[in-house]
């Protein structure tokens, strides 16, 4: 006798079709973790909080909400001037960042006396701030940063100086703004300040009442020449300049900075460079016009050093350093000899040679080495490593004058080789007493000529 079929299983029934209600087909599927760009919208929506306002992403609402602390408008493409704000007389937080057609905002802005935090990120059409904006007594932080497309603002207004407790002001990516008004000297809480990739050519002489600034930025900017008496600003520890093509000038009252810890100033224009502060941890200097490699030798707390100069031949000389892991990096196309700078700095830790092309040979170097890193030295022929027992890390790329690598079977500390690009190089020792050898990469070496 043939067992009884399974009514589920007969042509046209599927077994899915007697699956009670409550239960789903995918209940055993672990759930995916949440996606991270929408945490906030997650958490939005989770917050109970009766006094919160979610206007992103292109939704708009004109609601009166008098206990209403923080509105964000972010991303409204088709906002071209912000609503009337008078009645968001508890607002702390206002988000406009990336509304890319705003053309004006409200004078009514003029009335939120405890706005903290205002983004204008990316608004990109943006041309003038309303003078009202100076009435914003408790405003901490004013971004105007443009990151893919540059922004059409071409002045700050005066009253700006009225905002007593900015503390952070950022003006990027604006090619159009040339000056920031006198009355920024007249923040006086303010303790950072960007500027980057606009055409001001020049602060302000009132930028040395800024006693409080630490931070000062001016990445890809037209700037020209620091401020004569940078000096005053006593307070500064943070000095970044990459890329101003057209910097000519570092004032000496810059060793009055006893503050300052870094210092990063590229591809600039400089002939001299005066005395710097003692107090540095981190200089980064080059310049196509310099001639005399800047004196360095009271900078005993430097950590990281990085110098490119074209036209140099020179280095004035190392500091005797305090620091225990100090990391050095030198661009410098003319200089001939370097093992004499050596004995100079015992205490290196991390050194880089790039575009050094007029270096033939690399000896004596400093015995406290841990990585060492050479890039398109293109007459460098021999290195010579004899004396690095401590070496972890050797990095030597397109050197195709290199023919020879000395000492390279007596680092036992050796974890990571790399050679490539060095064509002329036909040998290399026995590596295999390199017990601790873990990466290596080694090309343009015949196979035959290994031992």
């Amino acid at each position: 006798m043939e067992p009884e079929s399974d009514p589920d299983r007969r042509e046209g029934t599927s077994p899915t079709r007697h699956c009670r209600v409550d239960e789903s087909a995918f209940a055993h599927v672990p759930r995916a973790p949440e996606i991270p760009v929408y945490a906030v919208m997650i958490a939005c929506s989770k917050d109970s909080s009766p006094v919160k306002l979610n206007l992103g992403m292109g939704v708009y609402r004109t609601e009166v909400a008098t206990r209403l602390k923080v509105l964000n408008l972010s991303k409204c493409s088709r906002l071209k001037k912000t609503p009337d704000l008078s009645a968001y007389l508890s607002l702390e937080i206002l988000i406009l960042e990336e509304c890319r057609n705003l053309l004006s905002i409200d004078r009514s802005i003029g009335h939120l006396r405890r706005l903290k935090h205002l983004n204008i990120n990316s608004c990109t059409r943006l041309q003038v701030l309303p003078i009202e904006l100076g009435s914003l007594k408790a405003l901490t932080e004013l971004l105007i940063r443009n990151y893919t497309f540059y922004g059409s603002m071409s002045q700050i207004p005066s009253s700006i100086g009225a905002l007593i407790n900015l503390k952070c002001l950022a003006i990027c990516g604006v090619p159009e703004l040339t000056t920031l008004p006198d009355s920024i000297g007249m923040l006086q809480s303010l303790t950072e300040l960007d500027i980057s990739s606009t055409s001001i050519r020049e602060l302000p002489y009132t930028i040395v009442n800024l006693k409080g600034l630490k931070v000062l930025k001016m990445n890809r900017s037209r700037m020209q020449k620091l401020p004569e008496a940078m000096g005053m600003l006593e307070k500064l520890e943070e000095i970044y300049g990459e890329n101003c093509l057209r910097l000519e000038m570092i004032p000496g009252d810059i060793q009055r900075l006893h503050f300052l810890k870094i210092l990063k100033i590229t591809k600039t224009r400089v002939q001299n460079v005066p005395q710097l502060p003692q107090s540095l941890v981190s200089l980064c200097l080059s310049s196509t016009a310099i001639k005399k490699a800047p004196k360095i030798t009271n900078l005993v707390s430097l950590k990281n050093l990085e110098l490119c100069f074209t036209n140099s031949t020179s280095i004035e000389a190392f500091p005797k350093a305090r620091t225990y892991s100090p990391c050095c990096m030198l661009q410098l196309p003319r200089f001939i000899g370097i093992s004499s700078y050596w004995s100079r700095i015992c205490w290196l830790k991390e050194l880089q040679l790039i575009d050094c092309d007029k270096l033939c040979h690399l000896r004596q170097l400093p015995s406290s080495l841990r990585k060492l890193e050479v890039h398109s030295c293109n007459l460098l022929e021999v290195v010579d490593l004899c004396n690095l027992e401590d070496l972890q890390l050797l990095l030597i790329n397109m050197c195709p004058k290199l023919v020879e690598i000395q000492g390279l079977d007596r680092l036992e500390s050796l974890e990571t080789l790399s050679i490539r690009g060095c064509n002329s190089l036909r040998r290399l020792p026995n590596l295999s007493n390199l017990k601790k050898l873990k990466d290596r990469l080694v090309a343009r070496i015949t196979s035959s000529s290994k031992r």
